[in-house]
């Protein structure tokens, strides 16, 4: 259940972007080929680029970074991003029975996190941390459906190295994967974007950012 004032509608909508347990466990050592990512995009593509010398993959990243949290616990690690001034988003089987987490940002600094509210059936989990630098601004939700082919780009933390992104396209969209509880995750987007063990919570993001 979500509590202090986290809605679950507010934390599902927020988890459109998180990466679910279909894309890579925290205590797993394989990684995937392909995921399925639950997300939402819009349709950016790589023609967008404006920057003389930046390719919008590069743009994406620089833009979204310092929003990309490193989450660890005394039992692993993965990804969580800003979702507005006091919260973060990651997955629950990342924060796992953890009431208190670390946060590392982009630039190595660590902070005090605490998990709020957590639901396990999608996956999904809420740590407060109200003391993040200023340049940890919350992440743009999209308001438009993800489409099949659109080019996107994950940020995390795979094998525990900070802010790693990969890309690919969207591979499917209204899938169903299964929670760590056996509950199955309507609406999901399968991304053919490398995801690892510690990607697990991260964002999956729309060339427009």
């Amino acid at each position: 259940m979500i509590d202090q004032g986290a809605s679950r509608r507010g934390v599902l909508r927020a988890g459109a972007i998180a990466l679910t347990a279909g894309l890579a466990g925290c205590g797993s050592t394989e990684p995937s080929a392909d995921g399925s990512a639950a997300t939402d995009g819009t349709d950016g593509s790589a023609a967008d680029a404006t920057t003389a010398g930046q390719t919008p993959y590069t743009r994406v990243y620089r833009d979204a970074i310092d929003s990309v949290l490193l989450v660890r616990t005394d039992e692993g690690s993965g990804t969580g991003w800003v979702y507005d001034d006091a919260h973060v988003v990651t997955n629950a089987h990342v924060v796992g029975e953890a009431t208190a987490v670390d946060l590392r940002t982009r630039d190595g600094r660590w902070y005090a996190g605490e998990v709020v509210g957590t639901d396990r059936n999608s996956d999904l989990a809420v740590i407060e941390a109200a003391d993040l630098p200023d340049a940890a601004t919350p992440l743009t939700l999209t308001e438009t459906s993800a489409t099949i082919g659109q080019e996107v780009v994950a940020i995390g933390n795979p094998f525990d190295l900070d802010g790693s992104v990969t890309t690919g396209i969207v591979s499917g969209t209204d899938r169903s994967i299964p929670a760590p509880t056996g509950f199955s995750i309507p609406d999901a987007i399968q991304t053919d974007a490398a995801v690892n063990p510690g990607n697990s919570g991260g964002p999956l993001m729309s060339l427009d950012g």
